[in-house]
This record gives C-alpha cells, structure tokens and sequence, in this order.
C-alpha cells in the first residue's frame, strides 16, 4: 500500500519503455519532512513519488524512453 506523493509526467511519458525504482527509509520523526526526488535527469518522460506510512519508507519511479545508462554506471561503480 502506497500514498502517491508527487508525480510529474510529460507528454512522452507513453513512450516510455524503462524504469528506474530506488526505496529510501525515511526517518522516523515526530514530524516528518515531505521526501523529495533524489534524481533529475533531462532524458526522463515521468517520475512518481510513492509513500508508505506503514513503513516510513517511500519508492521512486523514474521514467525513460531510452535504457538511462547515466545511472546503471553509477550503481556498477563504473
């Protein structure tokens, strides 16, 4: 289960055939601050910001049209 947060979409977004999801913990807080994207990027065609109170966790889902080589290099340490 998931609140929808923040989502940001573009006309392209259907042409979209990649998505990138990264899960972050957020810190329990007696007042939470709103979580924000960590990522931007000019190839993206969307992004949603999903979250999850049970868990104090959120998920976001970037979107591309084509494979965002930018970020698998990151994450290989490349």
């Amino acid at each position: 289960m998931g609140i929808p947060l923040q989502l940001e979409v573009d006309a392209g977004i259907k042409e979209a055939t990649y998505v990138l999801e990264i899960e972050k913990e957020i810190p329990r807080a007696a007042k939470m601050n709103e979580p924000s994207f960590s990522l931007r990027s000019a190839d993206e065609k969307g992004c949603a910001l999903i979250y999850n109170p049970d868990k104090w966790h959120c998920v976001e889902f970037y979107f591309f049209e084509e494979y965002p080589t930018e970020f698998a290099e990151k994450r290989a340490g490349l």
